[in-house]
Parts: C-alpha cells; structure tokens; sequence
C-alpha cells in the first residue's frame, strides 16, 4: 500500500528524539481504534489547580499517554490538551467549554475511553468516565510507570 495523507504506512517523527527505547518509525495499519485519552491537565486530584510547573509535568504525562496509545494501533484524542490552547482551564466557563467539546467528540466517535491512572484520576478525569459509562462506551485504566 502506498503511503497517503489518509493512510501514512508510516509515522516518522524526527524532531521526537527524547524518547528512550521507543521507536521513531512505527508500522500504522489502515484501521486503528478511536480512543479518547483521560490524564491529569489543569487540576489535582483532591481538584485544587495546578501549578504552572505541575501543568508542564501533565503535558509531558500526556505526551508518553499518546505515544503509547499510538504503539497500541490506537488514534488517540485528548481535547484536554487540544482544547486549552484556545481556551483558559483556569476560567470555569471556559473549561466547561472545553470539556463540552471534547465530550461531543468522544461521544460521537470514540471506540474506547482510556484513563491514564499513574498519577490519579481527578474530578474532570471522573466527568469523562461517567460520560462514557452512560454512553455505553468501554473505559480501560492504564499505567505507564508499574
């Protein structure tokens, strides 16, 4: 199969050199599983916001979250990540924003829901779950680290 923009046979990511042990080229077969991805972001797990630094450390959680769902045949999505790039977590309004858009998507498309436990499930991550329970949508938890 020749690779396409809608069906690469490869992913290469040569800027991504910071990973060790893992892969730059990966074999990406025609069919992958629409998963949404659940990590910590703006908010710890008693629900108290994070930090700036604390924020980063997330955004890095994320990264390696991602790139394992990728090694899993998975097309991840997290609109925790996407979202804030436009939006402010920090303001309730907005956040809600956010997170109302990233429902729609998982609801209306994701094949699976994973929640990425190492460093806790917080009370957004638990918004996500209970949504994709009632949608009748499978939840998988998942670490990273042990």
């Amino acid at each position: 199969m020749k690779a396409n923009a809608i069906y690469p046979e490869h992913i290469y990511d040569p800027l991504c050199d910071d990973f060790d042990d893992e892969p730059t080229l990966v074999d990406t077969p025609a069919v992958m599983t629409r998963v949404v991805i659940e990590s910590p972001y703006g908010s710890r797990v008693d629900g108290s916001r994070c930090t700036p630094p604390e924020i980063v450390f997330n955004e890095e959680y994320l990264k390696f979250a991602m790139r394992d769902s990728l090694s899993r045949n998975e097309a991840p999505f997290a609109s925790h990540r996407m979202y804030t790039y436009a939006l402010k977590d920090a303001t309730p309004d907005e956040r809600e924003l956010g997170m109302t858009a990233g429902f729609l998507w998982g609801l209306r498309g994701a094949d699976l829901w994973v929640v990425y436990e190492d460093f806790g499930v917080t009370p957004g991550m638990k918004r996500g779950i209970e949504m994709a329970v009632r949608a009748g949508i499978p939840v998988e938890y998942r670490k990273l680290y042990g």
